[in-house]
């Protein structure tokens, strides 16, 4: 895919949307505060960029592309890390981080996401409305590419992994035909992409079942290296040391950080999806010394994925 075949798409009614290396909104998008995570995508150039606004754009590009046999990338939230998940190199780059609105419906059922917002601001909607998704733990990953690989979240013990929250996709397919997936409509589509990533089209709307959500506790509890082995004692033990059982809104990320040069440390991200201080299944993490940062409090979403950013 060469800029020829760029040209001939910016002749079309998509040439209002495509950008060009040089040209600033291409940098803004390749490089800026909503361009990639990754050092290794950012270096991917790809001959073009469209950036749609809607489905049908979305579809018309993919329509032109297909028939012109062109390589294509598809960019939802940009937080993947390897070069060509979401950017090729002289090839055209799909960007859908305008398709960024967010819907809630009239009786706050569902939440419908464009396949261009992120996390953290899926949240900073939800919470004051004291509502929420099962979504990811870090707010600048995109909603698409998590959704898509499955999704861990710190709801997964009440509600399963964000794949599972959702009831329905707007999906894009080769062939430039829009379809909505769900348990009742292209049920085998609906099933492949809970997980299935990016393989079988471009998502893009997610319409996510919603639930009410209040403050929750967390924080993060950081422990120097001397204390590996204690928490990982405590981590295979998780669940059964309170004697209680399964407490189906803990959670504990841990995170184990080996640095020869720099700080080595050990990181458990503790959330309790209740208002509630210091429950008994997490005391192991909370309650080991000695602690080199410890910030629990009574907080909600926004906040905790903003630190896991």
């Amino acid at each position: 895919m060469r800029r020829s075949q760029c040209s001939r798409l910016n002749a079309t009614s998509l040439g209002s949307i495509i950008s060009f290396p040089g040209s600033p909104i291409f940098q803004d998008e390749q490089n800026g505060t909503d361009g990639y995570w990754s050092n290794n995508e950012q270096d991917v150039i790809p001959s073009c960029r469209i950036t749609p606004t809607t489905s049908h754009e979305v579809a018309t590009a993919v329509a032109r592309l297909a028939h012109g046999k062109c390589k294509f990338a598809v960019r939802g939230g940009g937080h993947m890390f390897w070069a060509g998940a979401a950017n090729i190199q002289d090839g055209v780059t799909i960007d859908l981080s305008r398709m960024d609105e967010i819907t809630i419906s009239r009786d706050h059922t569902l939440t419908a996401i464009g396949p261009g917002v992120r996390w953290e601001d899926v949240y900073a909607k939800l919470d004051p409305m004291n509502f929420s998704i099962v979504g990811g733990r870090a707010g600048s990953v995109g909603v698409a590419g998590l959704t898509l690989g499955g999704g861990n979240s710190y709801f997964a013990p009440r509600y399963g992994i964000a794949c599972d929250g959702v009831a329905s996709y707007e999906v894009v397919l080769a062939s430039g035909e829009i379809v909505t997936a769900s348990p009742s409509r292209h049920q085998d589509l609906y099933k492949a992409l809970r997980g299935g990533g990016n393989n079988f089209g471009i998502v893009t709307q997610f319409v996510f079942r919603t639930f009410q959500q209040g403050k929750i506790w967390a924080g993060f509890v950081i422990h120097p290296p001397s204390t590996a082995a204690a928490n990982l004692q405590r981590l295979q033990e998780f669940n059964t040391a309170s004697g209680k059982g399964v407490d189906y809104y803990a959670t504990d990320n841990q995170v184990h950080q080996w640095n020869s040069t720099g700080r080595s440390l050990v990181l458990n991200i503790v959330v309790y999806t209740k208002p509630e201080t210091d429950p008994m299944i997490l005391r192991p993490f909370t309650t080991l010394h000695p602690q080199l940062v410890n910030d629990l409090r009574i907080t909600n979403l926004s906040d905790i994925v903003k630190e896991g950013s």
